[in-house]
């Protein structure tokens, strides 16, 4: 319980200094370097889904480790040959990024007269930083395998402190804001590097990097990585790529929108990653001792708090975008408003996707679901191309993503179905149905309310109290089982007992 508080107040402070670092950032650099952050930053932070592919995989070796065996012989193992193939990675991702990615800055991307200099020392900055991501890779997968959740959160915090810190440094910076805003934060990520390397080192003592890794171990840990990097690429194509395609067909102002609206998708689901977080390794170890009924108890679970959590953030935000970026923002960039909404409703789809993602990479068993979700996934870049190339809107790039997504927890479903025996009216009755319900009887009082007041704070303020007030007990219950009740009443009970008897003593 500890834990989840932290995770949350991490939560809580990471999203308010994110989307007021989003707007000093914006206001600071201006609308073309801030798109110029945007788009460059896509082809190396691309990587970044190569880094949380990692994760995903190595955590899951922990976690089989802990789960069959309970030991750390096992762990170490484990921790040596992940970096070992985090090496190897690394410098193909160098191979890549300095003769592909360089090509499509200059030969393919939209950059102002006069910007491409700064726009090449960004990109170079930020491969800088997602290396220093990769590296970090082991570590936090350790950390959250050992369910160490208190560290995390407060190492979350610093960093957010830093990067608030980095926004207060470029506001007295002179001359190219943009590359001193980009060495800032690569500082920034080699002092998170060094906290996970010293605490791992400090407090797992029997953890250790051997230079001869097991060779089995790299190679199973190799193939299964080389399967989730598919499904990284197509992560890749279906967000960064189609970020590019904006670029080309729209220009730079419009990825300072997409700058905008993933700001918001981080805010939103913010909550929903703390979930799977924390639920992720109890579920892997579940699966892997074979208790089959607690893992598909704790996926349901998790699927509808995450989803829950984001509905109860992203409505609000939907109902009054227009007033918010008036208050958030000194200059709106064009078409973020549909953006914005369009952008919930991707949220919405990734948290009740995730979870079931998870759930297939703990039986091992990934290939032909890699390679169909992949598939799906990598058409978004022609169909985007083609609906741009007819005419169609900038925001339609969400449309065509978000249909995708429902054909991606489709296929998600069903290969959970097989390879967990997870059974689907299970999860779409205890989910989907339930969720359905609360929002549909929710959502209506809000919207009237909302319908008859004019933009402002005051609209914000009852139309996110009455939605809050109306989600949270319909959810409560009509969202959750008899027993989901029963659980959450125990802990508040314990709470309140615990704080009773403080007081009396």
């Amino acid at each position: 319980m500890k834990n989840s508080v932290f995770m949350a107040f991490r939560m809580f402070v990471s999203m308010g200094v994110s989307l007021y670092t989003s707007r000093v950032v914006l206001q600071q650099l201006g609308l073309t370097d801030f798109g110029i952050f945007n788009v460059v930053g896509s082809l190396s932070v691309m990587m970044a889904f190569f880094t949380g592919a990692l994760i995903t995989a190595i955590q899951r070796f922990y976690n089989i480790e802990l789960g069959e065996h309970g030991g750390r012989a096992g762990v170490q193992k484990v921790f040596s040959a992940s970096l070992a193939c985090i090496f190897a990675i690394v410098l193909l991702f160098l191979l890549f990024s300095e003769s592909v990615g360089l090509w499509l800055l200059n030969e393919v991307l939209s950059i102002p007269e006069g910007h491409y200099e700064v726009a090449g020392y960004a990109y170079q900055l930020s491969l800088a930083i997602v290396i220093c991501e990769m590296f970090r890779v082991p570590y936090n997968a350790l950390i959250i395998a050992y369910e160490k959740m208190a560290f995390y959160a407060y190492n979350s915090l610093v960093e957010t402190g830093l990067k608030l810190l980095t926004i207060l440094l470029l506001s007295l910076a002179g001359g190219q804001k943009l590359v001193s805003y980009m060495w800032l934060l690569v500082g920034v990520a080699i002092m998170i590097n060094a906290s996970y390397m010293i605490y791992v080192h400090r407090y797992m003592r029997a953890i250790r990097f051997v230079v001869r890794a097991d060779r089995k171990v790299v190679g199973e840990i190799g193939r299964f990585i080389g399967w989730n990097m598919l499904s990284a690429v197509s992560n890749v194509a279906h967000l960064q790529g189609s970020a590019m395609l904006v670029n080309v067909f729209f220009g730079v102002a419009f990825n300072a929108t997409i700058g905008i609206a993933n700001q918001i998708k981080t805010a939103v689901t913010s909550v929903a990653r703390s979930v799977h977080l924390a639920g992720n390794p109890q579920m892997i170890q579940n699966y892997a001792s074979g208790e089959h009924g607690k893992f598909v108890e704790l996926l349901i679970r998790v699927t509808k708090i995450a989803v829950g959590m984001v509905l109860l953030t992203g409505i609000p935000v939907v109902f009054n975008i227009e007033y918010i970026l008036s208050v958030w923002l000194t200059e709106i960039p064009p078409a973020t408003v549909p953006f914005v909404k369009l952008m919930v409703l991707f949220c919405v789809i990734y948290a009740l996707s995730e979870p079931l993602k998870d759930a297939i990479l703990a039986s091992g068993t990934i290939a032909k679901y890699q390679l169909l979700e992949s598939i799906c996934w990598i058409m978004s870049l022609p169909l985007i191309y083609v609906v741009f190339r007819v005419g169609f809107e900038s925001y339609y790039v969400l449309v065509v993503l978000n249909i995708l997504g429902l054909i991606v927890f489709c296929v998600r479903l069903m290969f959970a179905s097989r390879l967990c025996d997870i059974r689907k009216a299970q999860f779409v009755n205890a989910v989907l149905l339930r969720l359905t319900v609360v929002v549909a009887v929710a959502i209506v009082p809000t919207w009237l309310v909302g319908w008859q007041m004019d933009s402002g704070i005051l609209r914000l303020l009852i139309t996110s109290g009455l939605w809050c007030l109306m989600f949270a007990s319909l959810f409560y219950l009509v969202g959750m089982t008899r027993t989901e009740r029963n659980g959450i009443n125990s802990v508040v009970n314990k709470m309140l007992f615990r704080k009773s008897k403080q007081h009396l003593t």
